[in-house]
């Protein structure tokens, strides 16, 4: 029986050497490694299929691969592990975090907020947009840019971006919101940063009626901190206009008349015209707001007033009452009073010369003969007899 058992002739170690034992067991290792990326692309339920380049049975690789250690050859033989086990392991294993391939996409943006227990309080008061009050021709090439330190004003219209009109001159501002500080009194002369639009942007600003008030209120409000920040402690008398406080003084004195509050606001309805007037409700309303000495935190709460009042369509005002914010600047006389001037003595006149008098006439007699020459010597006519 032993003659019938075919003997296989294992070479030993002196048939072998390293660098064929190294090449041997690298190509051993290139067929386990398809095998086992082909076992693992297949599906779950379907067996792993074979590589048209893969030799069948272990023989063929021992042909294709040259000489090749039996040891080798069997561990080809032995069968592949179970997908599922081979699957499991791979889950178990911590998998590092591969950055996409393709970015995302930057327009995207959540069509809900990430936190939404979170709130954004808003500003009491609102500027326009950037953009409300721009035009297609506010371009670079409307206009060549001059630097801010040639421009005789900064135009606020937009305060983040730059005007291109090319009005840059002081002659094409507007002081959009200097008549609610005063205009030319005294105490306003004495503070020189205003927001200044140029004419062209003025002009598109107030376009928009409802906006452009909201708007005056924002550069009121924000005037206050500048005024602040050049004159700390600086206090206001807040007042109406003369025009709304006569129709004001005149409302109370129709009530002290035994009317009524509705034939009183009858008497002084505001009258169309090119000077806005607000209604009597809301003149009363501000009234409990008016008065001097006012902190900039009380200067500050009229405007929100106003624009709580502008908001409100019950109180029929669309535009910003006529009402002025007249600031006191800690160490300076706002209104300073005219000093008499002195009289000059005067001299005593002097006693006017008299005049000459003229020659008086003598009554003419018929018996006297008359010259025929007159006393400044001239001739004189003569009547005939």
């Amino acid at each position: 029986m032993s003659a019938d058992i075919p003997t296989t002739n294992k070479p030993g170690p002196s048939q072998v050497s390293p660098a064929d034992h190294v090449e041997q067991t690298e190509q051993a290792d290139q067929i386990r490694t398809a095998m086992s990326v082909k076992n693992l692309l297949s599906p779950v339920n379907q067996a792993p299929t074979k590589v048209d380049d893969e030799p069948a049975d272990a023989s063929q690789a021992l042909e294709s691969s040259g000489h090749m250690e039996v040891d080798q050859v069997a561990k080809i033989d032995e069968p592949m592990e179970d997908l599922e086990t081979t699957n499991a392991a791979l889950t178990t294993e911590p998998v590092a975090a591969v950055e996409p391939t393709t970015p995302l996409n930057p327009n995207f943006e959540p069509t809900t907020p990430l936190n939404p227990n979170i709130r954004q309080e808003q500003d009491l008061i609102s500027p326009l947009s950037a953009h409300s009050a721009s035009d297609n021709d506010d371009s670079p090439t409307a206009a060549p840019d001059v630097p801010d330190s040639e421009r005789e004003f900064i135009c606020m219209n937009d305060e983040h971006s730059r005007c291109m009109t090319g009005q840059y001159t002081l002659p094409l501002s507007r002081k959009v919101i200097s008549d609610h500080f005063g205009r030319n009194k005294g105490c306003t002369l004495l503070i020189k940063k205003w927001p200044m639009y140029c004419r062209k942007h003025y002009q598109r600003a107030t376009y928009n009626k409802a906006q452009w008030q909201f708007k005056k209120l924002y550069l009121i409000d924000r005037q206050f901190g500048i005024i602040e920040q050049e004159f700390p402690g600086t206090t206001y008398n807040i007042q109406l206009k003369k025009s709304e406080e006569a129709r004001l003084n005149q409302f109370a004195r129709l009530l002290a008349a035994d009317m009524t509050k509705e034939q009183a606001a009858e008497a002084i309805q505001p009258k169309s015209g090119k000077h806005f007037e607000a209604s009597v409700p809301v003149l009363v309303e501000l009234d409990h707001e008016l008065g001097k000495n006012k902190t900039m935190q009380q200067a500050k709460h009229v405007v929100k007033v106003m624009q709580v009042m502008l908001q409100d369509k019950d109180t029929d005002l669309d535009q910003v009452p006529s009402i002025e914010f007249l600031p006191q600047i800690p160490g300076t006389n706002t209104t300073p009073k005219k000093t008499p001037k002195a009289r000059a003595t005067k001299s005593p006149k002097t006693p006017k010369t008299p005049k000459s008098t003229k020659s008086s006439k003598t009554p003419k007699d018929k018996k006297t003969p008359t010259s025929h020459v007159s006393a400044k010597g001239s001739i004189k006519k003569t009547q005939k007899a």
